[in-house]
């Protein structure tokens, strides 16, 4: 009778090389993605190119990695306030300012990210944590993008006349 391996909650699962028998070494199949958290470095560069919603997702995803899921969903809840505030100065002062206020929403986020996850960060870096990869940022940056274009597309959409500057 075959053995079925386990593993620690925090461990990936393992498959043996060989399905004939047992005794083979085990492998890991993939690396274990809750082994891995967002710098600061990645929430400023999230925020920069994403906005807030790409900054919120970065924070919500690294306070669920680090056992805190209420604070994942208050930071994304934040970013969509956020986002609509942004939205809503855009519409309502549109000659404001474009470059300063993302710059200042991106460096509020890191100033937070870098507060909230430095010490659970220095743990995880001697447990054997790393940190994503920046291809992995800018892949998720770019599809959050993405999406509020579209989100406030729709928004413009559904807006009376008067309200869209022209």
């Amino acid at each position: 009778m075959d053995k079925v391996p386990s593993f620690d909650a925090g461990e990936a699962p393992r498959r043996s090389t060989s399905s004939l028998d047992g005794q083979q070494p085990m492998h890991d199949t993939a690396i274990n993605s809750s082994t891995r958290y967002y710098t600061p470095a990645h929430v400023l560069l999230g925020s920069l190119l994403g906005g807030p919603i790409a900054g919120g997702y970065l924070v919500s995803r690294n306070h669920a990695l680090f056992g805190a899921p209420r604070r994942a969903l208050i930071a994304l809840l934040v970013s969509g306030v956020v986002l609509l505030g942004v939205f809503a100065l855009g519409l309502l002062a549109p000659q404001a300012s474009r470059i300063l206020p993302p710059i200042i929403i991106a460096i509020l986020y890191r100033s937070y990210a870098e507060h909230k996850f430095s010490q659970p960060i220095a743990r995880s870096l001697e447990q054997g944590w790393m940190p994503y990869s920046w291809w992995r940022v800018v892949g998720i940056t770019i599809v959050l993008f993405l999406s509020s274009i579209i989100l406030l597309f729709l928004v413009l959409l559904v807006l009376p006349d008067r309200w869209v500057p022209t």
